[in-house]
């Protein structure tokens, strides 16, 4: 969409409303976390160029400067030079103030950084919780290369409510972006998130010097814990390690789900060992057949 220059501002309003409704579901937790993602900086407050950054960005819209003014008179209501959390739900998007008002008194007072639950760990842990819907989200909205631009990236890690600052967000990009195209690769999500970074690989322990029989006694422990019972189960705990969907479980979908869900980092030797035990006839990635309780869990 081009700038647009004149408009009636009752219908910019509605445009723009529109335009973010687009994005809730229901509830004041919802209309909290699309508050924070125009909250770039994570001030508790949205300055008007964070707000036309996310419209233009984001949410597809751009207004001339005139035009823009105008719309920033018409929700900063008391001139203060930002929009609030209440000015966003009663002004923005013309909800009853009753909407947010547990939201206000609770969180909109609070500056959006670590002691909002947007630290490194809980972000992290948000990640790990929805790692196979947000590895499918990835596919879906990466360019025909299989890259991603930072935008884009942070559009679906918004959808799966890992919101970030600009500086913890500028910093993952940096991160994850090793060869400084600008652009997110899929081997670059897969080898931060998928595998882990220097972060993940400190919180547990590297298992070494045991033998092969008594590393799987130890999986089959840590797996039987999230097996009630039945072959639906047995289904269910493959699929839990196969990360990307694709019917087989690979060295690094292993590794991640042992070290970031069950708590267990084995040497590299150690795991090809035990791979090669589910692995029997050396085919590569461990089929769903490996599921099998005489592999998996007797």
């Amino acid at each position: 969409m081009g700038t647009i220059e004149d408009m009636p501002i009752r219908e910019v309003k509605q445009l723009v409303q529109d335009k973010i409704r687009g994005r809730l579901t229901s509830g004041p937790s919802e209309l909290r976390r699309t508050y924070q993602f125009f909250d770039r900086d994570g001030s508790g407050a949205i300055e008007y160029p964070e707000f036309r950054r996310v419209l233009k960005e984001n949410v597809g819209l751009q207004f001339g400067d005139k035009l823009y003014a105008q719309l920033m008179a018409a929700y900063d209501d008391d001139g203060a030079g930002h929009i609030d959390f209440r000015k966003f739900v009663e002004n923005v998007l013309e909800s009853k103030s009753s909407d947010a008002t547990s939201v206000v008194n609770n969180e909109a007072k609070t500056k959006m950084g670590d002691d909002y639950g947007n630290s490194e760990q809980a972000l992290r842990r948000r990640v790990r919780d929805q790692w196979k819907d947000l590895h499918i989200a990835f596919k879906h909205a990466s360019d025909s290369s299989g890259d991603m631009d930072p935008n884009t990236l942070r559009e679906v890690l918004y959808r799966f409510d890992i919101i970030m600052v600009d500086k913890q967000f500028e910093a993952l990009i940096t991160e994850m972006d090793e060869d400084g195209d600008g652009m997110i690769s899929y081997q670059e999500f897969m080898k931060h998130w998928g595998k882990g970074s220097e972060y993940d690989q400190n919180i547990v322990g590297v298992i070494k010097d045991i033998s092969v029989d008594d590393a799987i006694v130890m999986i089959r422990d840590k797996v039987r814990g999230r097996l009630p019972s039945g072959p639906s189960e047995l289904r269910r705990t493959f699929q839990f390690f196969d990360r990307d969907g694709s019917g087989q479980i690979d060295f690094e979908e292993m590794e991640a789900t042992l070290r970031v869900q069950c708590g267990l980092k084995f040497e590299d030797s150690l795991l090809q060992a035990i791979i090669a035990r589910f692995d029997p006839d050396g085919v590569g990635p461990c089929p769903a057949r490996s599921a099998h309780p005489t592999v998996l869990m007797c």
